[in-house]
């Protein structure tokens, strides 16, 4: 994209400058960029997760995730419960952005929750936040707070 921006600035510059009458020297065509690695590749395996408060002090919830090398197959799963499946709202740069639910909620009891997270990967190790919200009688709570894991497979 810069590439693109900065020939694009280049043929500008000829273009409106002085001594229309005078040959321009010709721009050097810069070289392809290569394609971006497919970020999901760097997510894929099974991880052990944690979910922390918003200060990281406390431990909310452990759980696994499986995610795969496209946006097919991801899935959370807490302890004694089926997995739940995650979906991949965007993949960009060095980060994903993953939904699940609503779900049963590992946390309160006969409470249905949705969270967001923004995770990335360093070598063997994912963090990230999280935003859960928990659909109560009372209407919507909301918490935010962190999440990290290590690469188990």
């Amino acid at each position: 994209m810069r590439r693109t921006a900065l020939l694009g600035c280049m043929i500008l510059a000829v273009g409106c400058g002085p001594g229309q009458d005078q040959e321009a020297p010709a721009a050097e065509m810069p070289e392809a960029e290569a394609p971006a690695a497919n970020i999901l590749d760097a997510f894929a395996g099974t991880w052990s997760m944690q979910a922390l408060t918003e200060a990281g002090d406390s431990v909310l919830v452990d759980y696994e995730m499986v995610a795969t090398s496209s946006t097919d197959g991801w899935t959370i799963t807490f302890p004694d419960r089926e997995p739940i499946p995650a979906h991949i709202m965007e993949a960009a740069g060095d980060s994903v952005v993953i939904h699940v639910g609503p779900y049963a909620s590992a946390l309160r009891d006969n409470v249905q929750v949705s969270t967001v997270t923004v995770s990335r990967v360093m070598g063997d190790q994912m963090m990230g936040y999280f935003t859960a919200t928990y659909q109560t009688e009372g209407g919507e709570e909301i918490l935010n707070g962190l999440q990290q894991g290590d690469r188990i497979r």
